[in-house]
């Protein structure tokens, strides 16, 4: 055919790989409206989430840092630092799921107590 693409043996229609890039850009568009409007809402309400650590980010930085260098010259500790800097990266999303949940708890509160008053 005159437009696909070939990836190895399997040809790819060209067509759908456009309307997949296209889909793609819509969906981006509508992720950008929606997070500009939550945001909006959170500024008017006063409501923010709280402050989330830094430092087991940057343990994990290290650690990766660490286990890199280390790499080439004692595998048990290239191997620890590595796990040290995934548990850290996992204390870091832990923390930022926490910090999103109270805000969103918060938002359920504001929202329960406008229809109160309504």
């Amino acid at each position: 055919m005159l437009f696909e693409v070939r990836i190895g043996t399997r040809p790819i229609p060209l067509s759908g790989i456009i309307l997949l890039l296209v889909a793609q850009t819509k969906e981006s568009a509508w992720q950008k409206q929606l997070n500009l409007a939550k945001q909006r809402v959170d500024n008017e309400a006063g409501l923010k989430a709280p402050p989330v650590s830094k430092t087991p980010l940057l343990v994990a930085g290290g650690s990766i840092l660490v286990s890199v260098l280390a790499g080439s010259f004692n595998d048990l500790v290239a191997g620890l630092s590595f796990m040290l800097a995934l548990i850290a990266t996992g204390l870091s999303l832990n923390n930022e799921y926490e910090a999103q949940k109270v805000l969103k708890r918060n938002v359920q509160l504001v929202l329960e107590r406008s229809e109160e008053e309504e």
